[in-house]
């Protein structure tokens, strides 16, 4: 999905909550549901999980700036890395920055790199890099297409 189909989907902000109504996790999806369950397969923290809050907003800026602001004020306990939609230029619709995990560990997948080259994993390099190749020769073949054949005035 480019970035400004991103942009103008509806994104909902979720909040996890403990039983003791702490908040542990603050997060942004365009599908919420399927995002929570990733969660749960993957998280060392899902059984402390006992209530989730979902708000959702018309787009993907205006979330990402809702969760960048909860994120700062309410500090969750969970949360590694945040980010700033300001910084990206996600303001102004031009390109996403990924985050930066202040742990150390890969920013994709959450393990610890072991090349040590820009804090990602080798896998998570490897996909990045394959999918920047398809973008480019995807822009590339764009770029190649021939103009559309127009009709000339007067030839019915």
């Amino acid at each position: 999905m480019k970035f400004h189909e991103k942009a103008a989907t509806p994104h909902a902000v979720y909040r996890l909550f403990d039983r003791d109504a702490n908040l542990l996790y603050v997060g942004l999806s365009a599908n919420p549901l399927g995002r929570l369950a990733n969660h749960a397969s993957g998280q060392q923290w899902r059984f402390e999980v006992a209530g989730v809050h979902l708000v959702w907003f018309d787009n993907w800026i205006d979330a990402a700036r809702e969760e960048q602001r909860l994120i700062r004020e309410e500090k969750p306990r969970h949360n590694k890395a945040s980010f700033d939609p300001k910084r990206c230029g996600a303001a102004h619709g031009l390109h996403q920055r990924r985050a930066r995990r202040t742990d150390g560990l890969c920013p994709k997948c959450g393990i610890n790199p072991r090349d040590g080259k820009n804090g990602y994993c080798l896998m998570c390099r490897k996909k990045d890099m394959h999918e920047r190749y398809e973008a480019r020769k995807l822009k590339a073949r764009e770029e190649r297409q021939p103009a559309p054949l127009t009709r000339l005035p007067g030839t019915g």
